[in-house]
């Protein structure tokens, strides 16, 4: 009787061993995880007539200030109905407009327009 229970008890912890090895896999260290990058659209997969969320988005501004930007006058804008909406080639045009060419000098200073 006592033999027969010894092997049970070997089978069950060859069992056990046998199991726990299969499942085991060195877990990936937090540093070694390999994160997605994050989706952003291209120029050409925004629609014409851009939102104020996707205006904000697309200047790295919040809504609050792209809304107001667009009431404002400040945004180039067109109505329809009630909708308002910034056209994409018009934002872009603005941002061009609205970027200043200051440059640094090797000494340090800034030359060329002021900003």
């Amino acid at each position: 009787m006592l033999e027969l229970m010894e092997r049970k008890t070997e089978g069950k912890k060859d069992l056990m061993t046998a199991t726990k090895q299969s499942t085991e896999q060195p877990r990936p260290h937090v540093f070694d995880l390999q994160l997605p990058a994050p989706q952003i659209p291209s120029v050409s997969a925004l629609r014409l007539l851009l939102r104020g969320p996707e205006v904000a988005q697309a200047l790295g501004i919040s809504r609050a200030l792209a809304y107001k930007w667009m009431a404002d006058g400040t945004l180039p804008t067109v109505r329809i109905s009630r909708s308002v909406r910034v056209p994409h080639a018009a934002l872009l045009a603005w941002i061009e407009a609205n970027t200043s060419q200051t440059a640094v000098s090797p000494g340090g200073g800034a030359t060329g327009a002021a900003a």
